[in-house]
């Protein structure tokens, strides 16, 4: 017999496998006559036997086998002697199961997760992976290696650093630690329970004015699921708080029960707030969220006085006008309808006469007592060219199909009605009157002032200590000449510069006045105050009066 071996043995007498896998010995014996005859033997025990060349398989070997010493004997009838040759098994290892450092995972959602798992006993190294359902995150993972001299193994640790959502929660994390010997790895997982702040929804509501129960919802979804309900705010589109009311613990409020023609006051934003015990990533407890109620019901005017459907314009005789009225509708009204008259006699339609239109404004109301802007609409009439008979009274209604017909009135008055007393029927006569009576007062002067120069060309003090050197006639526009000391009205102090001057001598103006000046018969008028008036007279002479306020020379 020329020789003896173990085929595949290394030179370091190791003969290699894989865990779990099949492993093959095969012994075979060269020369000899006849054939020598082999035992293999594992761990002392024999296992085959053949002539010549012997295989054993130990199917899947397990990973106890590692190390474990096998022998080939061979026995030569022919040298009546024995031959030995040995190796051991040594296997690549399988890392073992991983281990978490912490069970369970429960950590807040504005905590970093920090979280690791640890494998023994693999040769070679094993590497680590980490998933969190099916969404591979090892690359926030590290890992450490240590040897162990006494097994030819390694310890591997992976620690992940990874930070969570809330949608994690529920979900599994899994380490796979794997090698040559494992591809497919080993692994554990842990499920995660993420605590976090709730997100607070509010269902946006419709109801109708006659509606009596009428509940909005607060939606709360954190965990834990265990929640705290706090005071509702009720706010104006553009936010201004309107009220605050307490809702159930379950998060729901009902609204008060209202008269139906104040139920539009209930329209707004509706905020709910709510907590866990959990803060967010801002650190807040109190979470928010809001919706929209729209009260569907009759149009509303928004009048500057509250409770008081109805204003007062003024116009004059002659110009044109705009009547407003200020609405505020949910939903928006689909019939505008204007009348004149206090019992609605004429229905207006758009002409020359009247022109109708809207335009969507800002409007200024009151929700529960609070002004809050609101998206309204203006809705004019402009009556032009206005007579005596355009002073009244004017409606318009309003319709949306919900509850019953809006109206709103406005009463147009004269602009000075006031002032002069003048109605309807009597605005012009009063008028016309006053001017024709002040007309004549002014004539009056004149002619008494033609008078007194036909007699002389200069008037003298008299020494009567009660007379003043000023020559100053008053019309005043309430039609009454003034009185002094219960008398008569005088001629005082008319001051002529020249005893007898030309018939066409325009004289200094009293007081130092700056003189009129003669324009075709009639003196202009000097400024003084009150109202304009002019006084035609064909006169050869005049002097100078204050007419209403006004220096009229009288030629």
């Amino acid at each position: 017999m020329d020789n003896l071996e173990l085929l595949n043995k290394t030179t370091n007498n190791r003969l290699k496998g894989v865990d779990g896998k099949d492993f093959h010995i095969q012994c075979e014996a060269k020369g000899g006559r006849p054939p020598p005859f082999l035992t293999i033997k594992v761990r002392n025990k024999e296992v085959a036997q053949g002539n010549q060349s012997v295989v054993h398989t130990i199917k899947t070997i397990p990973r106890y086998f590692d190390n474990a010493t096998v022998e080939c004997v061979a026995n030569s009838s022919d040298l009546n002697q024995s031959l030995l040759t040995e190796a051991y098994i040594y296997l690549s290892l399988k890392p073992l199961a991983p281990v978490f450092d912490r069970d369970p995972v429960i950590l807040k959602e504005t905590e970093s997760l920090k979280i690791s798992c640890t494998s023994t006993g693999s040769r070679p190294a094993a590497l680590f992976n980490w998933f969190i359902e099916n969404k591979n995150i090892t690359f926030y993972s590290t890992q450490t290696f240590a040897y162990e001299v006494t097994t030819d193994t390694w310890t591997i640790t992976s620690v992940l650093t990874y930070t969570v959502v809330r949608q994690n929660n529920g979900q599994s994390i899994t380490c796979i630690a794997s090698n040559e010997a494992d591809p497919i790895g080993i692994s554990d997982s842990q499920w995660i329970q993420v605590q976090y702040a709730p997100k607070i929804y509010v269902n946006n509501m419709t109801f109708n004015q006659l509606e009596n129960l009428r509940v909005i919802s607060c939606i709360a979804s954190g965990n834990p699921s265990i929640y705290t309900y706090y005071q509702w705010k009720h706010t104006s589109a553009n936010g201004k708080l309107i009220r605050e009311m307490k809702g159930n613990r379950n998060g729901e409020l009902e609204l008060p029960l209202s008269d139906s023609d104040d139920s539009y006051q209930d329209n707004g934003i509706y905020v709910c707030k709510a907590g866990n015990g959990i803060q967010d990533k801002n650190g807040t407890i109190e979470q928010t969220g809001y919706g929209f109620v729209t009260i569907n019901a009759q149009p509303v005017f928004m009048s500057s006085i509250k409770g008081v459907n109805k204003s007062t314009m003024h116009g004059e005789i002659g110009r044109a006008v705009e009547l407003t009225a200020k609405v505020y509708s949910i939903p928006k009204y689909d019939s505008v309808t204007w009348y004149r008259g206090i019992n609605k006699e004429l229905q207006i339609i758009h002409s020359q006469k009247y022109s109708l239109s809207e335009t969507a404004v800002i409007v200024k109301g009151y929700f529960y007592d609070t002004e809050v802007d609101l998206d309204g609409f203006i809705l004019t009439l402009k009556v032009n060219n206005l007579t005596t008979d355009d002073f009244t009274t004017y409606t318009v209604q309003l319709e949306n199909n919900v509850g019953s017909p809006a109206e709103y009135v406005v009463t147009l008055e004269h602009l000075g009605t006031s002032d002069l007393n003048i109605n309807q029927d009597s605005s012009i006569p009063a008028v016309v009157g006053s001017s024709i009576g002040g007309i004549a007062l002014v004539i009056v002067g004149a002619v008494i002032i033609i008078a007194i120069r036909k007699r002389g060309c200069k008037l003298e003090k008299k020494p009567d200590s009660k007379t003043k050197t000023e020559s100053d006639i008053h019309f005043y526009q309430n039609q009454e000449f003034a009185t002094r000391e219960n008398r008569e009205p005088k001629y005082e102090d008319l001051n002529l510069r020249a005893d007898c001057q030309d018939q066409h001598t325009t004289y200094d103006s009293l007081k130092n006045d700056k003189p009129a000046v003669m324009q075709n018969g009639i003196n202009s008028v000097t400024k003084m105050g009150g109202a304009k008036s002019k006084l035609n007279i064909d006169e050869s002479h005049g002097e100078y009066v204050n007419q209403g306020g006004y220096y009229l020379n009288v030629l």
